[in-house]
């Protein structure tokens, strides 16, 4: 018994995938089971040029109406205090907790995924993944209540010889058409090299 070719194995997983990716009969009192949509098919939904010249870093979208308002009321506090005379213990411990604890925790912003000409890096996962081992990419769409995006990418692990999948839940800052796009618009130079 001779063993595959690597090439062999990645066609038998990438078909033992799509055939685990085929939509499942829906019955009427359950909510439809989940679908899997290739990025480059989903990649479609988006309209704009991407710019694969710099990697593309994703992160949450900030909620900047948070931070004005603990900056105007911090503003505003500091007024009040300084109008008042009144620098209690009290009041400093609140605008320290305020300025050194709160506010950095809402400046911080991580980055969620980065996509270069090499590689794409998930950071939650702390998974850099070049695009020579990645064999698939799709978006999961859970239909229930309402619906919530994964992105889903499998890939060849060459350190463990062995296929595996990440999924990584997308928040709603996510445009799960932009991030395809994305990924495929770097994928594409970077398999032609």
């Amino acid at each position: 018994m001779t063993s595959a070719t690597l090439e062999e194995r990645k066609l038998r997983y990438i078909q033992e995938v799509e055939t685990e990716q085929l939509p499942a009969e829906e019955t009427w009192w359950q909510y439809p089971p989940p679908t899997y949509h290739l990025t480059k098919n989903y990649a479609t939904q988006y309209d704009k040029p991407v710019n694969t010249e710099e990697p593309v870093i994703i992160k949450r979208v900030r909620k900047e109406w948070m931070i004005v308002s603990i900056m105007l009321f911090v503003a505003a506090f500091l007024l009040y205090l300084l109008g008042e005379n009144k620098f209690g213990f009290g009041q400093v411990l609140l605008l320290i907790v305020l300025l050194i604890f709160v506010l950095p925790r809402l400046l911080d912003n991580p980055p969620l995924i980065r996509i270069s000409r090499e590689s794409i890096w998930l950071y939650s996962k702390n998974k850099e993944i070049p695009w020579e081992h990645a064999l698939l990419t799709y978006i999961k769409i859970a239909h229930e209540e309402k619906f919530s995006y994964s992105f889903i990418i499998h890939y060849y692990d060459d350190a463990q010889d062995e296929f595996r999948q990440l999924e990584m839940e997308l928040n709603e800052s996510i445009s799960p058409a932009m991030l395809s796009a994305t990924i495929e618009a770097f994928r594409k130079p970077a398999l032609s090299l």
